[in-house]
């Protein structure tokens, strides 16, 4: 590890007055953060009731209460009848006209270049993904195969496959191709969702992933040809970087 001498970031006052549990101590009519967790002990349904209006959470089906404890206070059912799709709520953001310009991701690589993508512009980034995906077969309880590099792509990639309700299988070029192998095999995945090579990376190796780690080009075509042929993958989604290149 380096040693630096840059100062770790604090919340200044503004910071913590406009943030989620602020928003949260002034709708429950609390004097501060120890008496919120003294509110939500002594009055769970109350506290849950109030979290789920102030933070907007989108319910396909409301829930009939914050637990079901009818088989025992080590077994509950948490929001009982209630059905939900968590990306909705993060969706819903970009059509309340406040938040609409609002950045929603910001991503920075090890160069520091920033990209970023606003609320307002949210629904359609993920709708398109989430379309490319539903298109090769991904749909509610499909399992997709991720190698992708931190940043904004994967973060969209994520946001489409739970929007399908879809599961995501974390994946890394760094574990080997017997590893990749055993996360889809278990998995049963049969969709993966990857950047797309540069150029010259397809030319020497073909259409297979590439990932971009510690400045360097990572080729995972030894990677990936060891894990599509034993595995049977029925379709690779390859998705061009946004705002950088290795």
């Amino acid at each position: 590890m380096t040693a630096t001498n840059e100062t770790p970031w604090m919340p200044r006052a503004t910071d913590l007055e406009s943030s989620g549990v602020a928003r949260l101590v002034a709708a429950l009519g609390v004097a501060d953060y120890d008496a919120l967790l003294a509110h939500a002990s002594a009055a769970p349904a109350a506290y849950w009731a109030t979290v789920m209006r102030v933070c907007d959470i989108q319910w396909d089906a409301a829930p009939s209460g914050y637990a079901d404890m009818s088989r025992g206070r080590e077994f509950p059912r948490w929001f009982p009848g209630g059905h939900l799709n968590w990306v909705n709520t993060v969706l819903a953001w970009g059509e309340r006209e406040a938040a609409a310009g609002a950045v929603a991701i910001v991503a920075e690589d090890e160069a520091g270049r920033e990209v970023s993508v606003r609320y307002g512009d949210l629904r359609s980034a993920v709708a398109q993904r989430a379309a490319a995906l539903a298109s090769l077969g991904v749909a509610d309880g499909s399992r997709v195969g991720l190698l992708m590099d931190n940043g904004l792509e994967a973060t969209l990639a994520m946001l489409a496959i739970a929007w399908l309700g879809a599961v995501a299988v974390p994946l890394f070029s760094g574990f080997g191709a017997e590893a990749v192998v055993s996360r889809l095999g278990a998995a049963d995945a049969r969709v993966s969702s990857h950047h797309a090579p540069s150029r010259d990376a397809a030319a020497k190796c073909g259409w297979t992933p590439s990932s971009c780690r510690r400045g360097h080009n990572c080729r995972v075509c030894n990677t990936w040809c060891g894990t599509t042929a034993p595995h049977r993958l029925r379709h690779c989604r390859a998705a061009k970087r946004t705002g950088r290149r290795c």
